[in-house]
C-alpha cells in the first residue's frame, strides 16, 4: 500500500472514530469518557493520515502534540493549543481513577475532533 492509500486509510479511520463519538451522544446516560476517546482517536488517527500523505511513518504514540509537532504545516500547527484537553483522553480517561469529565468537557472534545478532522481532510485532498 503507498502513502495516499495509507493516508485514505488512516483518514477513513479517523472519520469512524468520529462518527462512533457522535452516535454515543444518543445514549441516556451518555458515555462521556468513551465520547472524548473517540474525539482524540479520531484526531490521533487524522494526524497520522496527514503524515503519511506527507511520506511520513507516524511514531506509535497517542500523543497529540508529538504529531503534531511531526507535521511541518503551519495550518496544522495552528491547532496544537486547541487539542491539548484532547491527550488526556488517549488512555487514562478509559479506566476507573480518573478526573471527571462533564458535558462542556464532551462538546469541546466533539468540536475539536470536528474542526480538525475537516482541516486534515481538506489539506489531504488538495494533494
Amino acid at each position: 500500500m503507498n502513502n495516499n492509500e495509507l493516508a485514505k486509510e488512516w483518514l477513513g479511520y479517523s472519520k469512524i472514530d468520529l462518527k462512533s463519538a457522535e452516535f454515543l451522544t444518543q445514549m441516556r446516560p451518555e458515555p462521556l469518557e468513551i465520547i472524548c476517546f473517540h474525539c482524540q482517536q479520531s484526531v490521533e488517527k487524522a494526524l497520522k493520515a496527514f503524515l503519511y500523505s506527507r511520506k511520513i511513518r507516524p511514531p506509535r504514540t497517542h500523543d497529540l502534540d508529538e504529531l503534531i509537532s511531526l507535521c511541518d504545516n503551519n495550518r496544522i500547527s495552528d491547532i496544537r493549543e486547541m487539542t491539548i484537553p484532547l491527550n488526556d483522553y488517549s488512555v487514562m480517561i478509559r479506566y476507573p481513577s480518573h478526573e471527571e469529565v462533564n458535558d462542556q468537557d464532551k462538546i469541546q472534545a466533539l468540536e475539536i475532533a470536528k474542526s480538525t478532522v475537516s482541516l486534515i481532510e481538506n489539506i489531504i485532498l488538495k494533494l
